[in-house]
């Protein structure tokens, strides 16, 4: 089966054969709905800033403190990992609990979301097939 996370399917009215759905959007999206896999890294650090959680990238940014889950508090965020209407507390208890609904006891861990919520880092290398 296709991948049908571009919102074109069964859209109503249909859209134009050019129009594409703000990733960011999609991304969020595919979050909410159990998404296991990102497209890339960069769709990864992009989801690091919305749900606030530390990436690799930040490393240089100066000291900031993260929390055990990988959460950056409002106060401690530097300037480039905010976003615009970003968590104020940590998703990741919530977004855990979602996923283990959504799989129904079946691991998920070593895929990027079980990753990203256990607070383990990933590198580009991740996302090579």
């Amino acid at each position: 089966m296709l991948p049908c996370d571009d919102l074109k399917l069964h859209s109503i009215p249909s859209v134009s054969t050019q129009w594409t759905a703000p990733l960011r959007l999609i991304d969020q999206l595919n979050v909410f709905a159990g998404q296991l896999f990102l497209r890339d890294h960069a769709t990864y650090i992009q989801l690091c800033r919305f749900l606030c959680i530390y990436a690799r990238d930040l490393r240089d940014d100066g000291d900031f403190k993260v929390e055990a889950d990988g959460f950056i508090k409002p106060e401690h965020r530097p300037p480039r990992a905010s976003f615009d209407n970003s968590f104020q507390q940590s998703p990741i208890a919530a977004l855990k609990s979602l996923f283990g609904l959504r799989r129904k006891g079946m691991l998920y861990a070593p895929t990027h979301m079980g990753k990203i919520l256990d607070a383990w880092p990933l590198l580009e290398d991740d996302f090579r097939d």
